[in-house]
């Protein structure tokens, strides 16, 4: 009895590591950060698609100030989103948080980027916390769905956009 009480506590701990997304502490593996990092470049396209297909409703297909305006919150969500899922990442590899800032620094950041998304994390438990939770079918699945998504977006967007009649 108490071995099973043990047991659903340690998996309800598990359970709500993998849940908190956009803490600061903690460790995120290669998977889940690859699929959170892909969510948010989709959220943030779908919004911005929003914001500029609206201009192009209203015939305006120039970009002005109140498109910019309106771009700017997203990009600073997802400028966020990005440096603390990058921040857990390092964490899971044993490194210091701060080392996200080089995602900001024009050439380092592809390097940076692809180091984090291939890089080992320490299989034990490090000074940042116990190993991250493993890989559930949802996250598999968001691995390889989400980033077909987003290429369809990218595609499929302009293609759209230039389908429609112009006046």
């Amino acid at each position: 009895m108490h071995d099973t009480l043990l047991d659903a506590t340690d998996k309800l701990r598990v359970e709500s590591r993998a849940a908190a997304v956009f803490t600061l502490s903690g460790r995120l593996g290669r998977a889940r950060y690859f699929a959170y990092g892909i969510a948010v470049s989709l959220c943030a396209s779908l919004l911005l698609g929003g914001v500029f297909g609206a201009a192009a409703l209203s015939f305006s297909f120039t970009p002005n100030d109140d498109q910019a305006l309106a771009s700017l919150p997203i990009y600073g969500i997802m400028a966020a989103s990005t440096i603390v899922l990058a921040r857990r990442r390092l964490n899971d590899m044993d490194r210091s948080g701060w080392l996200a800032l080089l995602l900001i620094a024009p050439g380092i950041n592809i390097f940076f980027g692809l180091w984090l998304l291939f890089g080992e994390g320490t299989p034990d438990a490090n000074s940042f916390g116990p190993p991250p939770p493993p890989n559930t079918r949802a996250v598999v699945a968001a691995t390889w769905i989400l980033p077909v998504l987003l290429l369809a977006l990218c595609i499929g967007g302009p293609m759209l956009a230039s389908a429609a009649p112009h006046r």
